[in-house]
């Protein structure tokens, strides 16, 4: 099986991280690196939650299939052949509103710690850790944004109340033993 492969069993999304370099290195702190994921996302009602990546520019190739986005208060879809760019700190969403799969490769610059934070998401899919519409639970939140909020914020609550709320929850996470990803 490829290691590189994902499967988000809740949702049937698969991902497969493609490397950057070609040789399976790591890249320097502080480089500029493009993180690439061929990804698969079968026809779908579920709409993920609207999000922003803080620090990161996201994009989208469509390879096959049809995606429908988002962004910034704007609905469009878009094909094959078409790509979509996401300037960082822009509010978005996308989702598969057809009857066929679409395959399609998307991109975060920098890549920051995007990888990881898709293989801890998806763990915590395929375990039946994640609440209503694919949010992580509460007692999870101060673990998750801690970890990954350089990469990945929700939008709604507004940031600033989504900051008191984790900052509340973070000694009762800590009391129950969640301190890392790795302890969801």
């Amino acid at each position: 099986m490829d290691q590189s492969l994902i499967v988000n069993q809740r949702t049937g999304q698969r991902m497969r991280f493609i490397d950057p370099d070609g040789g399976g290195h790591p890249v320097a702190p502080g480089r500029h690196q493009t993180l690439r994921i061929e990804c698969w996302s079968p026809a779908s009602e579920e709409r993920e939650p609207n999000h922003t990546h803080p620090e990161q520019a996201s994009g989208f190739e469509i390879m096959s299939g049809e995606l429908a986005f988002w962004v910034d208060g704007k609905e469009f879809r878009a094909g094959p052949g078409e790509t979509v760019t996401v300037p960082p700190a822009v509010n978005h969403r996308f989702w598969n509103p057809t009857d066929t799969e679409a395959h399609y490769v998307g991109t975060f610059e920098p890549a920051l710690d995007t990888r990881h934070f898709f293989e801890v998401l998806f763990r915590l899919a395929n375990e039946g850790k994640l609440g209503k519409g694919g949010m992580p639970k509460p007692l999870h939140l101060p673990v998750l944004f801690r970890a990954f909020g350089r990469e990945i914020r929700p939008t709604s609550p507004p940031w600033p109340l989504t900051r008191l709320t984790i900052a509340a929850l973070a000694p009762i996470a800590q009391l129950r033993g969640y301190r890392d990803p790795a302890d969801l």
